[in-house]
């Protein structure tokens, strides 16, 4: 009984040490990532240092050992710089045309070891790609994530000084939604072909790259929904990454107006401008559910966006919940208001705050916002916005779509042609 007592006891220790070295590890990436924004760079190789010790460099994610090489490549320390690299190529690190543009890793690339890591590099990707079922499909979407964030990257830069980029910010937008409605019907062709493009099919960057173009398929959240499905058989499988689902069952949840499970999914407020968790279920259980999937903390979440935060008790989430149908009565009382006093802009400032408060959400509110922003001088492009989001909550009635004075200035347009088709499309799927 002793010995089984000490054994039983020793084992409590043992896992409870792994299950603290887990989190400590976590912590301390987490501050060297903070680190690495703040431009401490040598506060952030100390913390990569201080996690790989704790796994002594052994099942070591190839990102943090690459952010690791790029923050010691910042510090001038070009041993140890080239030295995370390599390990970062035998963890499985292979976007060598990151690597060799990466701003990060200058101060490397006139060494002769440099070389030497990128024929490393790709003598590992070939073999890697021999082993995979879809080679060709992973270049490709590969390419197709690149010109994604690429013109992101560039929106993110214009967006420092709006008002100088007025112009550019417009025809960047056009850009983007043209590129994501044609990575989204590519991303279809695919996944109507082969499933989910999984890990063994594409290689994991293949696979997190087609999620990347999926959740930018805003458009089409019922391509999206459908993608959900096939990305949770392919996470059981292991051949998807949890955090991936994670992230794209928010994003869908978001999109068809109700709340989010995880907390990746943040909005600017439409009344204040600041940012804001989209509306999160039961959030008090947020940072369990967050683990449940790979995720970091929420805390550690919002710091990385920009935003203080603080885990609810379960009484305060429920008084936020409350709190949030209180306003959405209000914002709908004075969204009212302000439409039969013929004021459609200030209903508008209303409607799109109430279109936040995911959850409570009703139809007939959305429809009336449609009709708010058509009947505006400023507004009336955001009338499909509306209406396609009643459409994605049930609300079908053709007729009265019609014969809506309020829409009369928009008929015949092709985003009214395009509307009116997907009702008739829709109305024919459910007399199926």
């Amino acid at each position: 009984m002793k010995n089984t007592l000490q054994t039983l006891l020793m084992c409590i220790g043992f896992f409870s040490i792994n299950l603290l070295s887990a989190q400590d590890f976590k912590q301390l990436i987490a501050e060297a990532e903070q680190a690495y924004q703040d431009k401490n760079y040598k506060t952030a190789g100390d913390n990569y240092i201080k996690a790989f010790d704790l796994k002594n460099l052994q099942n070591i994610p190839k990102g943090d050992f690459y952010n690791a090489a790029c923050v010691f490549a910042l510090q001038g320390d070009a041993d140890k710089a080239l030295e995370m690299l390599d390990k970062s190529i035998d963890a499985g690190w292979r976007d060598i045309a990151w690597m060799q543009k990466d701003s990060d890793l200058v101060s490397v690339r006139n060494d002769d070891r440099w070389t030497l890591i990128l024929k490393k590099a790709q003598e590992k990707i070939a073999a890697f790609e021999a082993s995979l079922k879809y080679p060709k499909l992973r270049v490709e979407l590969l390419k197709m994530k690149d010109d994604d964030q690429k013109y992101r990257r560039l929106m993110l830069q214009l967006q420092e000084n709006k008002e100088k980029n007025e112009a550019k910010i417009t025809e960047l937008i056009h850009s983007i939604t043209d590129l994501d409605t044609k990575h989204t019907a590519r991303m279809e062709e695919i996944v109507t072909k082969i499933g989910w493009p999984k890990i063994s099919d594409v290689g994991e960057d293949g696979s997190n790259a087609a999620w990347v173009l999926v959740q930018h398929a805003d458009k089409r959240p019922d391509f999206q929904n459908k993608c959900l499905d096939l990305l949770k058989e392919a996470v059981n499988a292991q051949e998807a990454k949890s955090t991936n689902y994670a992230y794209l069952y928010d994003r869908v949840q978001v999109a068809y107006n109700e709340k989010q499970v995880y907390g990746t999914q943040t909005q600017k407020n439409a009344l204040t401008n600041k940012l804001e968790f989209v509306p999160i279920k039961n959030e008090h259980e947020v940072n369990e559910k967050r683990k449940d999937m790979g995720l970091s903390d929420i805390q550690s979440y919002a710091k990385r966006k920009g935003m203080g935060y603080q885990i609810l008790s379960e009484q305060d989430a429920k008084a936020k919940a409350e709190a949030q149908t209180e306003e959405y009565i209000e914002l709908t009382a004075k969204a009212e208001i302000s439409y039969e006093d013929g004021d459609y802009e200030n209903a508008q400032r209303f409607y799109r705050r109430m279109m936040q408060l995911n959850g409570n959400i009703e139809t007939p509110d959305i429809y009336k916002a449609a009709c708010a922003a058509a009947l505006s001088q400023t507004e009336q492009q955001s009338t499909f916005y509306f209406l396609n989001k009643a459409i994605l909550k049930g609300w079908n009635d053709l007729p009265k779509l019609q014969a809506e004075k309020a829409f009369e200035g928009l008929h015949g347009t092709p985003e009214w042609l395009q509307l009116v088709g997907i009702m008739k499309a829709a109305k024919q799927l459910s007399k199926e």
